[in-house]
């Protein structure tokens, strides 16, 4: 017979409270496994009631609307699109055609539609656009429409700012809505697919008088990182690519991370560019470099709204260097001036006309690339999408560059000191104003001497009037304004000015560089101003201009010369400019501790005779997890000739608040600091504010507090680990079935999920569990412990070595 325990013998079953009154043994219950000062069912109401309400505010914050600069202004597109499908690109050269297409966009009553004779000669220079994931094909039709209406109904414009512009001719991928996002061996096929479109492309135009070499790409979303890859693969044609644009692309990280082959294809691809900007001397990086080196790339991101790709995720940190490339956010690019959500950004009025503007600018037709030189491409592309207030911004200024003597100095200046205002201590200048003219048939102008001494200066200057040259002075009420150095010896310049007469007994000589076009567009800000887009490009309402140079600049000058117009400023028009110490013009706002900011928050105190252009650096705003909250506080005055504006920096984010006398609360969500994404520890990540105000016409002291929303961090900590707010419940959910399992098998029941919820909360079990959490982010940080988990991981990840390499600085990934 078999040994083992009778048949009839049952299993011990638990007791009632009879059973327990008679002193019965009770059965083991899951529930009260552990006793401790707190019961595991206290701690799991108390754990349930603190997730629901957490829960409830994280949903709240994500169905309250943005407010001021987060707010969404994007206005609405017409267009008139035709497709042509290129149904010569068959079998016969790509093994996909039978999966993808290409297609010819053409604007009806722009473009010449081809008919059935197939006789249509393309003339233009070649664009190809890369959908997204799941995109469709017809996305293409905003940016493409606007190019056609910029040359053929603004063709002067357009050769005025290229002389060798030429028309654009838009192809486009139909990847049949293909999930891209999802599985890497799909991205690998769709960047085959186009190396071998652009081959067929460059076919097209092998019998014109210049024969086209290369092709520009605009990529969205995952097309953006598509076509990245496109340039690591081996059939890639040699010199095809020169410049790629790309719309809200997840550059830094792959934004879902459920396939192997996606972090594969995001490591290598990776790895390939940075060895193209790299000083290594493998087989591969030389490859890499041929192929790399005269590439421009510029990331654009619709910044906050943007749910599906985080701003953080399109930079190009440890990628591209500056030299090549950048990240800019379309808050920030002038005439946008508006966030814009993840399909927004294909279609947003205003974003379309900036991005053809600026490709129209880079085609040269007389090129075989049909584009400009990399420098000259990336100084088109800086001075289309930079705000002008970065620090990168300021190598494309004339008076930087005639400060470096790198342009002459073009025009002279022979000025009756009596035509000077005031007197050589001027420090601001202001119209209108209530003094009259000297000389009405010769300028009012007005020196600011730049001291030779160990003092800094800064120059400042906003008007609603775009300064002219000095050669159109008079013909509008703006000022022209000029950079000058005293005459030491007699030589050509392109003009003379010679504005004495016969009385003039002193004078003074200067050479100068008019800097007009160093002056930015920045959001118009009355009283009455709603939102920034109402200035915005093709809007009713003109923007400001401003400027702000620093002692770099300016110390290689002797004097700033402003000169007026003839035209009286009038209305709510103005000019305002002033020459102060930089000390005076560069604050603090607070400590780099966060503790301190949590506690207590940090303000500050701005004196009322102060600069017209402030800036402001907060140390403590560092964190892309965190909302900073600015209570601006002032008397309002009537004199002011308009509402202060601050414009905010984050790394490559740019965001503009204006009508502050009106939104005085002013919430910063930043391009900081972010988790898995790489950035560079002495780039200082923090934020910078740039105040404009009306310090001439008022001198109100301005209070600033700066705490933390912490309603609307809720919101900015989901977005960036919005995987990991996937992940704990699948973690609590795998750690309660175990202890079913453990239950069962050691008592032979199987407890409820409740029940083993409540053996969960046990503070034996959930205490090491939180403590263990808790110390693990200090853990992964550690570069040991990154170097085991590289080692682990059968995906190959970033080559942090690479990137320091790229950025010629120490690079840092967060996890």
């Amino acid at each position: 017979m078999p040994s083992g325990p009778p048949q009839n013998e049952q299993q011990p079953r638990c007791s009632d409270k009879d059973d327990e009154e008679k002193g019965l043994k009770q059965c083991p219950s899951p529930a009260r496994a552990a006793t401790s000062f707190i019961s595991p069912a206290t701690i799991l109401l108390v754990l349930s009631i603190c997730g629901l309400s957490l829960l409830g505010l994280i949903a709240f914050s994500f169905m309250t609307p943005t407010e001021g600069a987060d707010m969404s202004t994007c206005r609405g597109v017409y267009m008139s699109p035709a497709y042509a499908r290129v149904h010569g690109f068959d079998e016969t050269h790509t093994r996909f055609a039978s999966k993808y297409s290409l297609y010819l966009y053409r604007e009806q009553g722009k473009d010449t539609i081809p008919n059935d004779s197939h006789d249509l000669k393309l003339t233009g220079a070649p664009v190809l656009f890369i959908p997204g994931n799941a995109g469709s094909f017809k996305q293409v039709r905003s940016i493409a429409s606007a190019a056609a209406n910029w040359y053929k109904d603004n063709k002067g414009y357009i050769e005025y700012l290229n002389p060798n512009a030429n028309n654009l001719d838009f192809f486009s991928a139909d990847f049949n809505e293909d999930f891209t996002a999802f599985h890497g061996r799909t991205m690998l096929d769709q960047a085959e697919y186009l190396n071998e479109a652009i081959a067929f492309i460059l076919s097209l135009y092998s019998q014109n008088e210049t024969p086209v070499t290369s092709v520009i790409l605009v990529g969205h979303s995952m097309g953006g990182m598509v076509s990245r890859v496109m340039l690591s693969l081996p059939n890639y044609v040699e010199g095809s690519v020169n410049t790629i644009l790309t719309l809200a692309a997840p550059h830094a990280a792959a934004p879902a991370t459920f396939d192997g082959d996606i972090l594969s294809v995001f490591a290598s691809t990776d790895d390939f560019w940075r060895l193209g900007f790299s000083r290594d001397k493998s087989p591969l990086a030389n490859i890499a470099r041929s192929r790399l080196q005269n590439v421009t790339l510029v990331s654009i991101t619709g910044g906050l709204l943007d749910n599906m790709v985080p701003t953080d995720y399109t930079a190009l940190t440890g990628l591209v260097p500056e030299s090549n490339g950048f990240t800019v956010s379309t808050t920030g690019i002038p005439g946008v001036w508006t966030p814009i959500d993840h399909l927004a950004i294909v279609w947003c009025d205003q974003l379309r006309q900036v991005v053809a503007r600026a490709m129209l600018q880079i085609v040269d037709r007389t090129s075989a690339t049909q584009t400009y030189n990399v420098k000259e491409r990336m100084k088109i592309l800086r001075k289309n999408f930079l705000s002008g207030f970065e620090d990168k911004a300021i190598q494309d200024f004339d008076s930087f560059k005639a400060g470096n003597n790198d342009i002459p100095l073009t025009y002279k200046l022979k000025i009756d000191t009596k035509q000077l205002k005031e007197t050589p201590r001027e420090r601001t200048f202001q119209l209108p104003n209530n003094k009259q003219k000297r000389n009405p048939s010769s300028p009012d102008i007005h020196l600011f001497y730049v001291g030779k001494n160990d003092l800094k200066f800064k120059f400042n200057f906003i008007s609603s009037l775009r300064p002219t040259s000095i050669e159109d002075l008079n013909s509008s009420p703006a000022a022209a304004v000029l950079l000058c150095r005293a005459l030491t010896t007699d030589k050509i310049y392109a003009k003379e000015f010679d504005y004495t007469t016969e009385q003039t007994t002193k004078y003074v000589q200067l050479e100068c560089i008019d800097i007009c076009d160093d002056v930015h567009m920045i959001p118009r800000s009355y009283s009455d101003t709603t939102t920034a887009r109402s200035s915005s490009i093709f809007d009713e309402e003109e923007p400001f201009y401003a400027l702000q140079l620093g002692s770099e600049i300016l110390s290689k000058f002797d004097t700033v010369v402003i000169a007026e117009s003839s035209d009286d400023v009038s209305g709510n028009d103005f000019i305002l400019s002033d020459l102060e110490l930089e000390q005076s013009s560069s604050l603090v706002l607070g400590e780099p501790s966060l503790w301190k900011l949590f506690t207590r928050g940090y303000y500050i105190t701005l004196p009322g005779h102060r600069p017209v252009i402030i800036d402001i650096q907060v140390p403590s705003a560092w964190s892309s997890l965190l909302a900073y909250k600015f209570d601006i506080r002032y008397e309002d005055s009537k004199t002011s000739k308009f509402s202060p504006i601050i414009h905010q920096l984050a790394r490559d984010e740019v965001k503009w608040h204006i009508n502050i006398d009106k939104y005085s609360d002013v919430t910063a969500l930043i391009q900081g600091v972010s988790p898995f994404c790489p950035f560079v520890r002495d780039d200082d990540p923090y934020v910078n504010l740039t105040l404009f105000s009306d310090s001439l016409s008022s001198d109100q002291i301005m209070d600033i507090y700066m705490t933390v929303d912490w309603f609307k961090s809720l919101k900015m900590l989901v977005l960036k680990y919005r995987l990991s707010v996937i992940g704990f419940p699948t973690f609590v959910t795998v750690l309660v079935m175990y202890l079913q399992f453990r239950s069962y098998i050691k008592t032979g029941i199987f407890p409820t999920f409740g029940e083993s919820l409540v053996m969960f909360c046990d503070i034996k079990v959930i205490g090491p569990i939180s403590v263990l959490l808790a110390l693990l982010s200090s853990f992964v940080s550690h570069s040991l412990f990154q170097k085991l988990l590289t080692r682990a991981d059968p995906v190959p990840m970033a080559n942090l070595d690479l990137m320091q390499d790229v950025e010629n600085s120490e690079v840092h990934v967060n996890i």
